[in-house]
């Protein structure tokens, strides 16, 4: 309960608009830290409801898949968009996002994964986030996988 305190005490660096109805989301970059343009180091939220989606990746809706980077980003953040909108949530909503490339740290070059995640989330509206570069995700082919935590109000 202390941290949500700490956290409340540091609102003056919101840098990011509140989520509409009851859920209130603050973004910040507090000073005395490294101010990333692609995500937000602090994100607090309360009064709404959490949404957890499963890992989402560059799949189509048939199960095949785009063989690029790239290509697999660009669909991982449509489906992302897809499964926000059925709860009538969107990218704003979004709290936290773990993304996992595979072969990250041997080579592979994250930019596509960035560009992709740049054009999904509004400026205003980053997400905390953790890259990780990981051998292989669950079907052989797949390159990028994207896990959100999101909050949307109650009602």
């Amino acid at each position: 309960m202390r941290f949500l305190y700490v956290l409340a005490g540091l609102s003056i660096f919101t840098v990011g608009p509140l989520a509409r109805g009851d859920a209130h989301i603050e973004r910040l970059n507090p000073d005395g830290m490294s101010q990333p343009s692609g995500y937000r180091h602090v994100v607090t939220a309360e009064g709404g409801k959490l949404v957890f989606l499963s890992g989402q990746a560059g799949l189509r809706a048939d199960g095949s898949m785009p063989e690029s980077l790239g290509e697999q980003a660009e669909l991982t953040y449509q489906n992302i968009g897809v499964a926000l909108s059925a709860i009538g949530a969107s990218a704003s909503d979004v709290l936290r996002i773990t993304v996992y490339i595979v072969g990250l740290g041997q080579g592979t070059d994250p930019i596509p994964v960035y560009a992709a995640q740049g054009k999904f989330f509004p400026a205003d509206a980053k997400p905390a986030s953790t890259i990780l570069g990981v051998s292989g995700l669950a079907l052989p082919g797949l390159l990028v996988e994207v896990d959100v935590i999101a909050m949307i109000s109650d009602d």
